[in-house]
C-alpha cells in the first residue's frame, strides 16, 4: 500500500506525514528496531524484488521514500516507477512517498496509491501579489494576517520561489510551464522593480535559508522577512 503526500504547501504536507508516521509508531511500538524506515530509490527497487516482506505479529513494515518524482525521468517508465508499482500492490508493507513542494500535476507518482495534496491558501497568493516597492503597508498587513510560527517557513519558501520567477521575467526569461496569463501578471509586477533591487532581495531571501540551516540566524523567519520587506518595499 502506498500513500503519496504532496503539495506546494510543503510545511503542511510534512506535518501530515509526521503525524501519520507518529500515529503508526504509537499503534505499533518498535520491539527490536525502527518501525518506520527511510529508504533510497535503490533500496525501494531492491524491496520490490524480494519474494515476500518480513512480517511479525506485532509489526507491519513501514517505509518512507522522499522526492521519488525527481528520480523518475518519465511517468510510467523506469526502474523506480516499476518498482513502486509492484510495491503499491503489496498488502505486506506500507510505503509513504513525500514529494516536497510539488503539486499533483507535477509529480510522477500520483497514480500509485492514495494521494494527499496540500495546496496553498488563496491568502498566500494575495501576499505575493503585494510584494513590490512602495507597497510596504499593504504587504506587511497581509503578512501579519497570514504569518504564524508554523506558516512563516512556508511563506518564505513561496516568496523565494515567486521572487525567482519575477527575476527571471525581469531579465527576459520565461519560467517553464507557465500560462500566458501568469506571464502577463508577473511582467506587470516585475516592472515595478529595479533589476538590481530585485536581485538583491532574492539573494537576501536565500541568505535567510542558509542562516536557518547553519543555525546562524538571530531572528525568526518572520522577523527576517519583516526586516527585508521594510528595506526593499
Amino acid at each position: 500500500m502506498i500513500t503519496v503526500i504532496c503539495g506546494e504547501d510543503s510545511v503542511a504536507s510534512r506535518d501530515y506525514l509526521n503525524q501519520a508516521l507518529k500515529a503508526h509508531t504509537e499503534k505499533n511500538p518498535p520491539a527490536g528496531g525502527p518501525v518506520v524506515q527511510s529508504i533510497t530509490a535503490a533500496e525501494a527497487i531492491d524491496l520490490s524484488l524480494q519474494d515476500s516482506q518480513p512480517i511479525s505479529l506485532f509489526e507491519t513494515p513501514v517505509y518512507l521514500l522522499e522526492n521519488a518524482s525527481k528520480k523518475i525521468m518519465r511517468k510510467g517508465s523506469g526502474d523506480l516507477y516499476k518498482a513502486l508499482l509492484i510495491l503499491s500492490k503489496s498488502t505486506e508493507i506500507t510505503l509513504y512517498i513525500w514529494e516536497s513542494g510539488m503539486s499533483k500535476r507535477d509529480i510522477k507518482t500520483a497514480d500509485l496509491g492514495t494521494l494527499k495534496e496540500f495546496k496553498p491558501s488563496s491568502s498566500i497568493f494575495t501576499l505575493l501579489d503585494q510584494c513590490y516597492p512602495s507597497n510596504l503597508k499593504r504587504f506587511v498587513a497581509d503578512f501579519y494576517a497570514l504569518a504564524t510560527p508554523t506558516t512563516e517557513l512556508f511563506i518564505h519558501i513561496m516568496l523565494t520561489r515567486h521572487i525567482r520567477a519575477l527575476l527571471a521575467i525581469r531579465l527576459g526569461e520565461i519560467p517553464p510551464r507557465m500560462q500566458s496569463w501568469q506571464v502577463g501578471k508577473l511582467k506587470a509586477q516585475a516592472s515595478r522593480w529595479e533589476a538590481k533591487s530585485l536581485l538583491d532581495f532574492y539573494e537576501k531571501l536565500l541568505s535567510i535559508e542558509v542562516q536557518l540551516k547553519t543555525g546562524m540566524s538571530v531572528y525568526s523567519v518572520g522577523e527576517s522577512l519583516t526586516l527585508l520587506s521594510c528595506y526593499f518595499l
